[in-house]
């Protein structure tokens, strides 16, 4: 390190600083740095995917889910609902008096939790939103039904089908 003096100030400054410790600096020929080889090595450029010679016409997909969906799968990840869904979805005989308590006002509808509202003289399914997607379905419907308050806001989502 010493037998080559630098006239640029940065790596000047860099071999008075690396003086400081006690090094030894050995040659490891590439066979044994294989793994530091490939990683240096520059990217190529067109490099395609084995994948994409096979297949002619790419195709792009968007998939969009509408709120039911995106409420269906919150549904099962949610541990609650999930667990009313997997009492409801068992023969009524199999259940426990504490579990028909339990899911007494809920109903499965196409893999989809409603809780029963009675109306006074008529029943409604109100499906039913978890915890997680509240603030973000009141948002999402304040902004849609015309900015109400929320109070309107959240009587126009029960209005529409949706238990909040």
């Amino acid at each position: 390190m010493n037998a080559k003096k630098s006239s640029d100030p940065q790596t000047a400054h860099w071999n008075v600083l690396i003086q400081e410790f006690n090094f030894e600096i050995r040659h490891r020929p590439g066979v044994r740095m294989s793994h530091i080889d490939a990683i240096s090595r520059a990217p190529v450029l067109n490099s395609s995917n084995a994948l994409d010679s096979l297949i002619e016409n790419k195709l792009e997909v968007c998939l969009t889910l509408s709120v039911e969906d995106q409420v269906l799968m919150i549904q099962y990840a949610d541990g609650t609902l999930n667990e009313l869904i997997l009492i409801l979805k068992k023969d009524i005989e199999d259940r426990t008096k504490e579990k028909k308590q339990e899911v007494q006002n809920y109903v499965l509808k196409g893999n989809r939790l409603f809780r029963v509202i009675n109306d006074g003289a008529r029943e409604r399914l109100l499906f039913v939103i978890p915890k997680s997607m509240r603030k973000s379905i009141v948002v999402k419907f304040h902004d849609l039904l015309g900015h109400f308050a929320a109070g309107k806001t959240v009587s126009e989502i029960k209005g529409i089908g949706f238990l909040i």
